[in-house]
């Protein structure tokens, strides 16, 4: 026992969320004008093709739920604020 008389003792509450089973987005846009021209939460997959003088779109998603996170390009996303430059790759 301290000297004090009196005795510590720390305690670790560790809180456990469930992973959500929802991981569509809500809403997804780019820098290209138009595009997509129809978003459907259920499509995983929008081939781009943009013009030789595109040098890079920006990508703005939101998440279904609210508590989830994303990333583009692997750099963590914040939902409705657009991307960094993405460069477009030739070929």
């Amino acid at each position: 026992m301290p000297e004090d008389g009196i005795s510590r003792r720390d305690y670790v509450l560790r809180v456990n969320r469930p992973l959500s089973s929802e991981a569509r987005l809500s809403s997804l846009s780019t820098s290209l004008p138009g595009f997509p021209a129809a978003f459907d939460p259920e499509v995983q997959v929008y081939p781009v093709t943009v013009s030789g003088g595109t040098s890079s779109i920006t990508v703005t998603a939101t998440p279904m739920a609210a508590q989830a996170s994303f990333t583009v390009q692997g750099v963590a996303g914040v939902a409705g604020v657009p991307s960094g430059e993405i460069p477009s790759m030739r070929g």
